[in-house]
Parts: C-alpha cells; structure tokens; sequence
C-alpha cells in the first residue's frame, strides 16, 4: 500500500519533529499567543477570532446599529437586517429583545447557511465570553453563550479537565456549537447538546428562564434549537478529567471501511472516537482512533503535545505577517493546485497528519481538531467553499457509503472534485434534544467541502449527485443544521424543502413535540427562523 507506506514516513518525521517543536516553544518562552490565550485565575476567556485578533469589548451602553449587510466568517452568507447588536451583558441582551418584534441570534458566524439571518434585529453573543463556574465536584462548567469552543478546550486543559467530546472545527462559539448540534465522534457521549445540564435564556418578554432536564420537552428543544426559541446567554456542560489517551493511526481503503460499517451495525461501540479522513482521489482513508488507557498501567508514559497546535501557534509567532508568509502560502497553493489531482490530494492529507499523529496524549490533545492555520492554508489555495454533512443511520450506512463509493468508480460523479477529504465519524445519540441530528439511535456523518460552486463552476454536478443520493431511500441522511442546504444549488440558502426534510428524517411526531415547544417559550414567534418555525 505505496499510501500507507508514505504516511507512515510522514508520521515518523513528524514524532521526530515534536522534540524541535518543544525545544522552540521553551526557547522563545512565550505561550500559544495569539490563537491560544494564556489562561489565569481569572475565569475570563479573551474573545479571539479565527484570524487571532483580539476583540476589543464595548464600554458604553449597548445600542443596535442600522447595518446594511452581516456576513458570515467566509463571505459566502450575506444578511441584510435592520439592526446589528452586540450586547455583553445580560441586562443589554433583555433590552434589545423588548425592543424588537423580530430577533435572530449569531455567534461568531460559522454556518454555512442563512438560517440566522434576520429583517430586524439580528445579535451576536460573542462578546459574552465568561466563564461563570466550574464545579470540580459535579464535573460541570457553566459559561457563557460566546465562549469560543477552543478557548474553552483550553481553559478546561490548563485545570486538568476535557469535554469528553468535541468537534473537529472549534472556533465557533460554543452556543452556536449546541444550537445546531455540532459534534465529534462519540458513540457514547453524542453531541455537545448531550453534555448539556442547564440553559439560562431569554425570553420574548424579556424574562429570564434556566431549563433543565425538569422541563421535559422545553429543554430537549433548547438543547438543539437552532436559534428559535430566544437567547441562550449561559450552558452548563458536563466535562470529564483530563485523562491519558492512547491515538492510533492507520491506513484504511474502501473495502476496509465497509467492512468496518456492516461490523458497527451490530457493535456500534467498538468504533468509539472514530474518524475517518477519506480521500477520493486517494481511494482510502487516514483512520484515527482515541483509546482509553484507563484500564492498563500507563507505564509512565508522560503524553505527547499537540504538535498541529504547536506548529500552528509557532507558525503565527514567527512567520505571519512576515516576508516569508507570502511565499510560503504562494508555494502551498501550487502544491495544493497540482494538475495531478492525486499529487494534491497527498499534499492535502499530509496537512491533516499533523493533527492526528499516533501516540499517548492527553484527552484534550488526542482529540482530531482543526488548527487555524490548516484553515487558512486551505482558504489561500481554494477559496470560498461551502460544507456539507450528513448523518445516516448505522443500519443503512453500509450500504449508503457503498453507494456513494459506486457513483465514484462509475464516473457520475468525479472524484478529482474532492481534494480535500471527507470527514467520517460515528455519533451516538447521547442525551441529545429533540433535534439532535443522531436523536434516537446511532448514526455514520459525512461531512464534505465542496469548492466548485464559488471558484471553478458556479455549479458542482459532483455534489448534486451525492446530495440526491443522500437524500434517497438508500440514505435518507438528516442534515446539520450549522450546514449547507440539500436542496439549494448554491447551498446556503435554507428553503421550505429542507425544513420538509427535516419534518421526514427527525420523524413528524418529534418535529411536531419541538414545535409546540418553540410556542411554549415562543408564542408570537419572536424568534422564528421562517423556515424550521413559521413567522
């Protein structure tokens, strides 16, 4: 396997590459700035964007500002509501909802659709980026809505705690991330939604309500309300000890992953922290697994850093913005536009390595997440793309992917489109709400960027094919709701179509209980997206 053989030098390089790393970051004596903030005593998590600059709070009295357009983190969504607002204290958030008879809620922008976007008041909770709490004894955070997820991953490493799952891009805000049901790959803990104990937000009138597992329907809708029931302004998580991990890396192709998904459909749990990096153009996959050592000795083993972060952070202190960077990203897009696709495509996988090299880590660390300047790299050399993802459930799985695998090998849809590989996991349905994607059983993801539409084609007939295959009898996959749309051409425009959709794959009965939910808390639909709830 020429693939195999090629990652395994790759992944020795890069063990050998982890003392230099660890001998620059004790060098230069500074810690991850800018992409990672030095945490203290003091509970503050600094608001950080993708792109490393601080956000600088508002001193004075919150007020929505007329705005003729909001975009979203690539420019690919543009809203164009009356109002802008960024509130960072509750007493704000509760005078901007009295004062408007429609309200949207973003985070830091990193959907991929217009389901935020609103015609009145549109308001962002990023600059409301505490944490409130941390209960050592309950094993539970409480923070608030705009905490970045990776600042929260970080904040809970430096005190010796993880989530015990979380997804592969982390620079939302944590809000945002439960809203639409983000996830890593977790059979036995699901969703973010499911590690949710407590949601404080705020109501159409004003009021302040915190939902627990008490409030039966009202709080399984909040856990995944895809922002139409009010403000979420506080959650509380649940987290676990930061414990030592084992990751392994291995070389998988399609008949291994196939052979994989009959074996989940009666042991879903042996594919626990799962993920696979499929490339089409490759015709196999990088496969990742995280194992509990937790029942062996650990034979004093101290864990590895994480090298993508490291590498990322020290790329930032020292290269960008430097003579350097301009050439350095030159070069990367060359290699990554190389006119053989599977040149490329090996360019490209190299770069996913570096986040999940085999070793013993700390659970924070083992768990795959993209570093910043992976996405920048990616935006230099392909541009504005939009994301993809659907969940099939583990009964048809096997047969959905063999499909998918088909449409490839018979040309209908070309693998050369995919550079950038698929992300394959395995979520379990956890504690997950009502419109938790793998709500009631355990379901197989595949999450795909698809480049084309925005700078090659203006069309991809590669990913209509596999959104019409997704959306078959053969997948019948549910989408994420932070995603693209099935239905449109462009992707990221929701319609009527996909909130039909969603009514068929969550099951009309379960759509129906998060419905009268919404109008619970929600009666004059305040809140209402206009395409999952009515206006």
């Amino acid at each position: 396997m020429p693939l195999f053989i090629f990652l395994l030098s790759l992944t020795l390089f890069f063990l050998d590459a982890t003392a230099q790393l660890r001998s620059t970051d004790a060098f230069l004596g500074a810690s991850s700035a800018p992409l990672t903030a030095t945490v203290t005593d003091d509970p503050h998590v600094a608001f950080i964007t993708p792109q490393g600059v601080a956000f600088k709070k508002e001193t004075s009295s919150v007020s929505a500002k007329a705005a003729s357009e909001w975009h979203n983190w690539e420019d690919t969504i543009v809203c164009r509501p009356g109002f802008v607002a960024y509130p960072w204290t509750v007493e704000q958030v509760v005078e901007l909802v009295k004062a408007h008879s429609r309200v949207r809620v973003v985070g830091l922008g990193h959907s991929f659709n217009t389901l935020t976007c609103g015609e009145d008041l549109m308001m962002t909770t990023m600059q409301m980026d505490r944490v409130l709490n941390f209960d050592k004894i309950e094993k539970t955070v409480t923070v608030q809505a705009g905490v970045k997820t990776r600042n929260l991953i970080h904040w809970l490493r430096d005190r010796g705690y993880a989530l015990p799952t979380a997804p592969y891009y982390i620079d939302q805000s944590i809000a945002g991330a439960v809203a639409t049901s983000s996830h890593g790959s977790s059979v036995i803990f699901g969703s973010l939604s499911s590690l949710i104990k407590a949601i404080k937000i705020v109501l159409a009138d004003g009021s302040i309500r915190v939902l627990t597992e008490a409030d039966g329907d009202l709080f399984l809708a909040a856990k995944t309300s895809v922002g139409t029931l009010g403000v979420v302004i506080e959650l509380t998580l649940a987290v676990q000890l930061n414990e030592i991990v084992s990751r392994g890396l291995h070389y998988i192709d399609d008949e291994g992953i196939l052979a994989e998904l009959k074996k989940a459909e009666t042991n879903a749990l042996a594919f626990e922290r799962v993920h696979y990096w499929y490339s089409p153009p490759l015709r196999g996959a990088v496969k990742t697994t995280v194992d509990d050592l937790s029942h062996i000795r650990k034979l004093d083993a101290k864990p590895f850093p994480n090298v993508g972060e490291s590498a990322s952070d020290t790329y930032y202190r020292i290269i960008a913005n430097s003579s350097l960077q301009r050439v350095l990203y030159a070069r990367t897009a060359q290699m990554l536009n190389d006119p053989n696709t599977h040149t490329a495509a090996t360019y490209v996988m190299v770069g996913h390595i570096a986040n999940i090299l085999p070793g013993t880590y700390k659970l924070s660390d083992a768990l795959p997440a993209q570093q910043i300047l992976e996405t920048d790299i990616l935006r230099s050399a392909y541009g504005k793309y939009d994301q993809y993802e659907f969940a099939v459930a583990i009964d048809k799985a096997h047969d959905c992917v063999k499909s998918l695998f088909e449409v490839f090998d018979r040309n209908v849809t070309n693998r050369d489109d995919f550079r950038v590989p698929f992300c394959l996991r395995y979520v379990g349905p956890g504690k997950e709400g009502l419109l938790g994607i793998s709500h009631g059983g355990t379901r197989f993801y595949l999450n795909m960027d698809n480049y084309d539409v925005y700078n090659r084609k203006g069309f991809s007939q590669s990913m209509q094919v596999i959104k019409d295959l997704m959306a078959s009898q053969t997948c019948q996959a549910r989408v994420h709701y932070g995603k693209a749309s099935i239905f449109s051409p462009m992707g990221g425009t929701w319609s009527l179509l996909d909130a039909r959709y969603v009514q068929n794959t969550v099951g009309h009965d379960v759509y129906a209980r998060f419905v009268a939910a919404a109008k619970t808390l929600d009666p004059a639909g305040k809140f209402a997206d206009g395409v999952l709830i009515s206006n």
